[in-house]
Order: structure tokens, then C-alpha cells, then sequence
């Protein structure tokens, strides 16, 4: 995962090109932040991106450019010495597992797990995440405690509350299509 870490004049410098969507318009800079793609994720003061190689970014002042639609397949950040860095996304949705996939994954960790893992690729609190699953607090802490356990998800305390989070390989294991015997 790709972490860009953001200081107080980095927030300022934040500028958005490519193709637009308007319903971005009206947004303020997190929102904005946190809508350009579902791999994208702002959790101040950083700026998280799935499916990105391990690396961490201080923009140190530089600010960053999000260009939307620009021809790359998947979120990427290029950097140019002292010039603010450049995050590309694509328009459109993240790839969605398929049914056949979710299947398999819910005879290797349960039906509760796979649910949580499909809820989480929207950063989620345990309470939330027991009312969009319609379980018990319980048992949506018990679930996510496994599979962070097993490095699917991150957690983080948040004031009163825990949030969680997909890592990258609990998004590849819900979205990559399995190797095929061959």
C-alpha cells in the first residue's frame, strides 16, 4: 500500500485535473479525497492507495496533483524533485469479486469473514460494520479480529471506536481472479 504523507501547506497545495466527475464538484477536499476511487482512501493526515507497491511519501510542501482519467489502469504516483507529486486515477469502479469467487472464499473463511472483507472496501468502524452486516457488535469485532490476525485488514483505534480497513493482500484475495490449474 501506498502511504502519501500529507504536512499543513501539502493540504493547501492539493489540485485536481483530468476529467472531472461533477458530482466532485461540491465536495470539500476530503470528500474529494476520498471519492476520486475506490482504491483511494484519505485518513488524515495521509493518503492511502490499495493495490500500490509498499511505499511510503512525504510531500514535504510539494503538494500533489490528482489527475483523474488519464489513461492508467490503476491509482500510481509519480514524483519529480522539488514539483508537487502527481497521482493518476482511473475513472470507473474497482473490479468487483465475482459470485463464484465469493463462494470459494466463503468455504476458506466462513460466510461472517467474506461479508466483512466485502464490506471493508469502504474503511468501516465495528459498529458500522455490525449494522451493514445485521450481526452483533460481537460478532463483527470477533470476525474482523481474525482476518487481521491473518494480515486481510488493518485496524487503528479512532478516538472510542476501531476502524478497519483491507490491506493490500485481503484486496487482491477478494478481487484477483484464483490461478488456473493449466
Amino acid at each position: 500500500m501506498l502511504r502519501v504523507h500529507f504536512g499543513l501547506t501539502d493540504l493547501a497545495r492539493v489540485r485536481f485535473g483530468g476529467a472531472f466527475p461533477e458530482d466532485l464538484a461540491g465536495a470539500c477536499l476530503e470528500e474529494a479525497l476520498n471519492r476520486v476511487h475506490p482504491d483511494v482512501r484519505w485518513c488524515p493526515p495521509t493518503l492511502l492507495v490499495n493495490r500500490h507497491p509498499e511505499r511510503d511519501v512525504h510531500l514535504d510542501g510539494r503538494g500533489l496533483v490528482v489527475v483523474l482519467g488519464a489513461g492508467c489502469s490503476e491509482p500510481t504516483l509519480t514524483e519529480e524533485g522539488d514539483r508537487p507529486a502527481t497521482l493518476c486515477c482511473p475513472l470507473g469502479p474497482a473490479p468487483r469479486p465475482d459470485e463464484e469467487r465469493l463462494d470459494a472464499l466463503t468455504g476458506v473463511f466462513g460466510r461472517t469473514r467474506v461479508r466483512i472483507l466485502h464490506a471493508l472496501r469502504q474503511e468501516s468502524t465495528t459498529s458500522d460494520l455490525a449494522q451493514r452486516l445485521a450481526v452483533s457488535p460481537s460478532t463483527a469485532s470477533q470476525g474482523a479480529t481474525e482476518l487481521r490476525k491473518v494480515g486481510l485488514i488493518a485496524s487503528r483505534r479512532d478516538g472510542g471506536a476501531v476502524r478497519h480497513r483491507l490491506t493490500g493482500l485481503g484486496w487482491r484475495i477478494l478481487t484477483e481472479s484464483p490461478l488456473r490449474d493449466g
